[in-house]
């Protein structure tokens, strides 16, 4: 049918819509412009989309064409610009995602900063509550870095005292923070159902 493609008949049939000449042009040119949008682009469900708009756009303006040409121009741009409006957009998309990521990241550090926080007032406290040889122990040992001798010296104890003192401490404090850690939990549990 390529000679009825270059006739004035199917100028004349496309500006009037029949569906021969509109099947003929999508027919000629689906595989082209696809193609062009497929490389632009890279996926084919956007290719599909493109193409498909390119030739709804071509087929609302049917009579503003005057040859196959023109026809064939108006595709390649219509695609071509409709490629560059995916692409923006897929590039604004990127943007706020990766806007959005920083944001996240930016909340989930401050509220680990605050758990910190947190954590070392609780721990603080928890430690004031300790018997006296089992807080200055631990505080030289976990707070001041000192070695077991050090801490034995500093107190005038033995290693063998250093080391009770400090099992002692550390089992009294993994009960004092375990009951306010389950203290907080049921405050937060009821907070949130209630």
């Amino acid at each position: 049918m390529a000679g009825y493609l270059e006739s004035d008949q199917f100028i004349g049939d496309f500006h009037m819509e029949r569906k021969e000449a509109v099947e003929e042009v999508y027919t000629k040119f689906y595989k082209e412009i696809y193609y062009l949008c497929r490389k632009l682009l890279g996926t084919r469900e956007d290719a599909q989309d493109v193409t498909a708009h390119a030739f709804i756009n071509l087929f609302r303006k049917c009579r503003d064409f005057n040859s196959l040409t023109n026809i064939r121009a108006f595709l390649y741009i219509s695609a071509r610009n409709q490629c560059l409006d995916v692409l923006a957009r897929r590039k604004t998309a990127a943007i706020h995602a990766r806007d959005l990521a920083y944001a996240i990241r930016e909340a989930y550090d401050q509220v680990n900063d605050e758990l910190d926080y947190c954590l070392i007032q609780q721990l603080e406290e928890s430690i004031k509550k300790l018997p006296p040889r089992s807080r200055e122990v631990i505080e030289l040992l976990f707070l001041g870095e000192k070695k077991y001798t050090e801490v034995a010296a500093t107190l005038n104890i033995s290693v063998r005292a250093v080391t009770d003192a400090r099992q002692r401490g550390l089992s009294i404090l993994r009960e004092l923070l375990q009951q306010r850690h389950a203290v907080e939990m049921a405050i937060f549990l009821l907070a949130f159902f209630w």
